[in-house]
């Protein structure tokens, strides 16, 4: 894990700002440093400077010739790619909101030690590498959901320390992916990810899986074999369907999350191994902890970003993306009618990202290079309609919004009512809203969001 707290330490390029000499000096000397440093004393200079170069962090004195002209300064850094930062002697809150919402990246009040520079040094790297985090996890997770683009620039902001992550979402929806992309881009290339699924292993052997075993520890174990845990050491633990895990397992995982330490089967010797957790399932771990099934206390250890991906169905939007995005891959190409794509956009894909990524292989090995609705599985051609009959009785007004907007106007109406009455009457808490409709983060402020009357 040693790549969460170590950013590039590439030399800097600087530009300061500030029309007193011994002061612009002063800065100047501090940050020689850190790479090569510029400076200005007037505005018209330095704009000009902004437009010339390219600087990765510009300090702008806010009165230079005039009170506050160094305003004008922020945005164009901004907008040059520069990391703008106000240096001054105003304390002026109008004046601290003002520089922010000009873009301002940071505002340090004259006179300021070493240690505030070598702080906005270490926060300007931190920001490279969490833009740089999510230009990749976006490259890689193809999305337009804007609710799930926006936990993913929270997942990015959390790359660079060891907190728990939890990624929630039905089988299929790419948590395993996102699980990897996260340790992929955000650590070392020879720091360990370790993936363990834990539905698969057998409760009997689940132990000896996790934390590993002495030669003799019991029958058929001829050697010592290392555990997960062990293996995961200054890495990457993702634990795939935790849900499954048996109470007495769920209790031990909490101490070795607590502790940093664990026991192998067979030894009385406690070991030390400090690794990033990321579990994953596809339950619903509210539930689970209501009905004494997962220990509460570990929940709250997992919990610590959670991100819940919406399955393939809520995102319609999505699919055509996902299907171009597919066929791109390796050297062959094809093309897709315009009824193939809209037959498998209105699929249900029940396994989700998977099941489409499935099927869209197969399909770019059609010899004749030309999707159409023929070359498709049958059951994204014959998707049973519903055919359950259902005795309601439409009031006055929901006729009226039918005859004006449509049926979709009235679904939407519905949706957004029967989710704002379960938010209102669970006290605003979102959480308990989802897990009483059991619909997902995304889809709650979608909802919510969309019907405005």
């Amino acid at each position: 894990m040693s790549s969460r707290a170590n950013y590039s330490t590439n030399p800097l390029k600087f530009l300061v700002i500030e029309d007193d000499y011994l002061t612009r000096q002063g800065v100047c000397a501090l940050l020689q440093e850190y790479g090569s440093v510029s400076e200005a004393s007037k505005v018209e200079q330095a704009a000009t400077l902004i437009k010339r170069e390219r600087f990765d962090i510009i300090l702008i004195d806010l009165g230079l010739n005039s009170e506050l002209e160094g305003l004008q300064l922020i945005e164009p850094a901004l907008q040059a790619g520069s990391y703008p930062v106000v240096v001054t002697g105003q304390e002026s809150e109008q004046v601290i909101k003002q520089s922010y919402h000009l873009g301002c990246s940071d505002y340090l009040v004259k006179p300021f030690k070493r240690a505030t520079l070598n702080r906005v040094i270490t926060s300007y790297r931190q920001s490279k590498h969490h833009h740089s985090f999510f230009q990749q996890l976006k490259d890689h997770f193809v999305t337009k959901d804007q609710q799930l683009i926006t936990q993913l620039e929270e997942l990015a902001s959390a790359s660079s320390n060891s907190d728990p992550i939890f990624l929630g979402g039905e089988s299929g929806t790419g948590k395993s992916m996102v699980a990897k992309l996260i340790h992929q881009i955000g650590h070392d290339s020879m720091d360990t990810f370790v993936h363990l699924n834990c539905a698969e292993i057998p409760t009997e052997l689940l132990e000896s899986e996790l934390f590993g075993h002495k030669k003799g520890a019991f029958s058929g174990a001829t050697a010592n074999k290392p555990g997960k845990v062990e293996l995961a050491h200054n890495g990457t633990l993702f634990l795939d369907e935790i849900a499954t895990l048996s109470l007495a397992m769920q209790a031990k995982l909490l101490v070795v999350l607590e502790e940093k330490r664990f026991t192998p089967v067979g030894s009385i010797t406690p070991q030390y191994s400090n690794f990033r957790l990321i579990s994953a399932t596809c339950q619903n771990l509210n539930q689970l902890v209501a009905a004494g099934e997962f220990r509460e206390d570990l929940f709250y250890r997992l919990d610590g970003l959670s991100v819940t991906i919406p399955p393939l169905r809520e995102r319609p939007d999505d699919i055509p993306l996902l299907i171009k995005h597919l066929l791109r891959q390796g050297d062959r190409r094809v093309v897709i009618t315009q009824p193939a794509m809209c037959a498998l956009t209105t699929y249900h894909w029940p396994g989700n990202v998977r099941e489409l990524a499935r099927v869209i292989e197969l399909l770019r090995r059609i010899p004749s290079g030309i999707i159409t609705p023929n070359h498709l599985p049958a059951k994204v051609l014959n998707t049973p309609p519903l055919t359950s009959e259902i005795d309601l009785e439409l009031t006055g007004p929901q006729k009226s919004i039918i005859k004006e907007h449509g049926l979709k106007a009235l679904m939407t109406k519905i949706e957004h009512d029967v989710t704002k009455q379960y938010y209102q009457n669970n006290m605003e808490r979102v959480r308990q809203t989802l897990k009483d409709l059991q619909i997902s983060n995304s889809t709650f402020y979608r909802i919510l969001g969309q019907h405005h009357g």
